[in-house]
């Protein structure tokens, strides 16, 4: 089935009632103080991102020779990179594993 087309309604729910079974199971492995400093981190991130691109729009120039070589040389840039980069590391690492059959431990008809 294609994520556009419109699905039966039964079996739409089912999935829905999976997914948040799964989501819930997950969430309930994260410590609550790690809970926190992922969303308040993400919420500051998704905030610089609004008001840098905002920024860079008002200003109106694009990013030249200079900027990218200041970037080079920004180790805070790269401090920061280094762990972004591992994390994408690991998620690319859980995507290329293969799907637990019923990963949310809800019972299915005919499973």
């Amino acid at each position: 089935m294609s994520h556009f087309e419109p699905a039966n309604s039964e079996a739409a729910a089912l999935n829905s009632c999976r997914n948040a079974a799964l989501l819930l199971r997950l969430l309930s492995e994260v410590p609550p103080e790690h809970f926190e400093k992922i969303v308040r981190g993400l919420l500051v991130a998704v905030e610089r991102i609004i008001v840098e691109s905002e920024q860079t729009r008002a200003a109106n120039v694009s990013p030249g020779v200079g900027t990218a070589f200041q970037m080079l040389t920004d180790e805070t840039l790269w401090k920061a990179l280094i762990p972004l980069s591992e994390g994408a590391k690991a998620f690319v690492e859980v995507m290329a594993r293969p799907v637990e059959a019923n990963a949310t431990g809800v019972d299915t008809p005919g499973s």
